[in-house]
């Protein structure tokens, strides 16, 4: 099982895949991700706003929910929906840990480099874009010369240790 939490919810995804929250009301929510299409156990979980990833312990990302500024990484810009998970493919890196902004998300590989995808508003994502592009698919953030070893995000921020 894992936890994660963002300024309106507290989620849990248990080993069955059973996905639970709670709002801020206190109010109890309980919906069934079908996982069968994710390889291997689930490390991580992180949310923000409607989207969610997990990262598998062989590296691996999945991502499912709102997809209307490309959160979920997965190319495809006609979809603005996911019920069920689908693997984000990141260049062959092995992915340490992931983080999910409102519009936006993030991983971390093993390398200590930051790729992210989603909207990019404020050019979280790229500072040499325009604030228009919305990315599909995970890039590099080129930005960044250091080797990371830990992201965090808010919604509209991105924080590297």
């Amino acid at each position: 099982m894992d936890v994660d939490s963002d300024t309106s919810k507290l989620t849990f995804l248990t080993k069955s895949g059973e996905f639970y929250y709670i709002d801020s009301k206190k109010n109890k929510s309980k919906l069934t991700i079908d996982t069968s299409t994710i390889s291997g156990k689930i490390v991580q979980l992180a949310t923000e706003g409607a989207h969610s990833l997990v990262l598998t312990g062989n590296g691996k990302v999945y991502s499912w929910g709102d997809n209307t500024y490309g959160q979920l990484g997965i190319g495809e810009n006609n979809i603005t929906n996911s019920e069920y998970p689908k693997q984000v493919f990141i260049d062959n890196k092995r992915i340490k840990q992931i983080v999910a902004g409102s519009t936006f998300s993030l991983a971390l590989t093993e390398d200590g480099e930051i790729y992210g995808w989603g909207s990019n508003k404020d050019n979280l994502l790229n500072g040499e874009e325009k604030e228009s592009v919305s990315y599909y698919v995970p890039h590099k953030l080129n930005n960044i010369s250091a080797k990371i070893r830990e992201i965090t995000a808010g919604s509209h921020h991105i924080l590297a240790l």
